[in-house]
């Protein structure tokens, strides 16, 4: 757990999925930290990453930039990615239309973690 910038950040297995769980704030002072995070997750050779954003109480568009550009190095190795449980006031609703066909999103994580969930690049 690492709880820098009051953004504490979480990885747990249930199942065959890896959870991500940030808690807090994301934004441009700590999204740098963020992604260094989930690349980590990554590298530990997680096929089915789940990010929960439920304990989120805000993210801007550095944060969702973050998330796309993990996206694309999800696919790249080919894993698979679920973003669920965002809030809807904790993001710019403008900015999430834009990102959500670039990833896998859920409203509901309960669902989003009891799915059978492969990568199928």
């Amino acid at each position: 757990m690492n709880t820098e910038d009051n953004l504490i950040m979480e990885v747990s297995r249930e199942g065959d999925k890896t959870v991500v769980k940030p808690q807090g704030e994301i934004n441009m002072e700590n999204s740098p930290r963020f992604r260094e995070f989930l690349l980590r997750t990554l590298k530990k050779d997680a096929e089915n990453i789940v990010v929960n954003l439920e304990a989120c109480s805000r993210i801007d568009m550095s944060g969702l930039a973050t998330l796309v550009d993990f996206s694309m190095k999800v696919k790249e190795n080919d894993r698979a990615l679920t973003v669920c449980g965002i809030n809807e006031n904790a993001v710019d609703q403008a900015s999430l239309a834009q990102i959500k066909e670039a990833l896998n999103f859920s409203v509901d994580c309960e669902k989003s973690l009891n799915a059978e969930n492969k990568a199928d690049s």
